[in-house]
């Protein structure tokens, strides 16, 4: 995340410049950005992206928590099949998605 958000910005403002016909040359970004609006502006919106993660893996490890004693309760899903552990965790995921 601390590494990726100011990447994810950058891309962006490439993007946004790109539309507007402007310079797209992230070198030059990178120094307009910190000229006019400094350092702590590639980092805007990483506690929005924190706090979707945070809620996302944590629905997603409940979702599995709860299919898995769900499943533990049958003979055939006992002993940790690795296959009833790939259908839970992939049925968590969609879910969550």
């Amino acid at each position: 995340m601390i590494v990726i958000q100011p990447i994810d910005f950058l891309k962006v403002r490439i993007q946004l410049a790109g539309e507007k016909g402007e310079n797209t040359n992230p070198i030059h970004i990178i120094k307009n950005v910190l000229k006019n609006e400094g350092m702590k502006s590639f980092y805007k919106g990483l506690d929005a992206s924190i706090s979707r993660q945070i809620i996302f893996t944590g629905f997603r490890f409940g979702l599995f928590k709860s299919l898995n004693d769900f499943t533990n309760q049958y003979q055939f899903c006992k002993n940790n099949n690795i296959l009833i552990k790939f259908i839970n965790s992939s049925l968590a995921g969609a879910i969550a998605a």
